[in-house]
C-alpha cells in the first residue's frame, strides 16, 4: 500500500501536460495498433490530399500537363504521407511514453 500511495504522488507531482499525455497515451493503447494506424493514416490521408491538391492548382499547371492520371499519383503520394506521419507520431508517443514512465520508476525507487 505504502509504494501505490507515493506512486500516486510523484504522479501528481508530474506536470500536468505529462499527466495528461500519459492517461491519454494509455487509453490510446487499450486499443489496436492496427485501428490506430488505420484510423490516423486515412485522416492524414485526406489532409496531404488537399494540400497537394490545392497547391497544384494554385502554384502550378500540373492539371493542364499531368493529364487525367495525376489524381491517381496524388493518391498515392497521400496514402504514403499519412502512413509515414502516422508512423511517426506513434514513434514519437511510444518513446515520450517510455521517458515518462522512466522518470516515475527511477522517482519511485529514490
Amino acid at each position: 500500500m505504502n509504494r501505490d500511495f507515493l506512486k500516486i504522488i510523484d504522479f501528481l507531482q508530474m506536470r500536468a501536460e505529462d499527466r495528461r499525455f500519459i492517461e491519454y497515451w494509455e487509453e490510446q493503447k487499450k486499443g489496436s495498433r492496427a485501428g490506430y494506424y488505420i484510423t490516423y493514416t486515412i485522416a492524414w490521408s485526406v489532409v496531404s490530399f488537399l494540400l497537394l491538391f490545392f497547391l497544384s492548382k494554385l502554384l502550378t499547371n500540373l492539371w493542364k500537363t499531368g493529364g487525367s492520371y495525376l489524381i491517381y499519383v496524388f493518391i498515392v503520394i497521400s496514402v504514403f504521407c499519412g502512413y509515414v506521419i502516422t508512423n511517426l507520431a506513434w514513434t514519437k508517443n511510444e518513446k515520450r511514453l517510455k521517458r515518462l514512465t522512466d522518470q516515475l520508476n527511477k522517482e519511485e525507487q529514490n
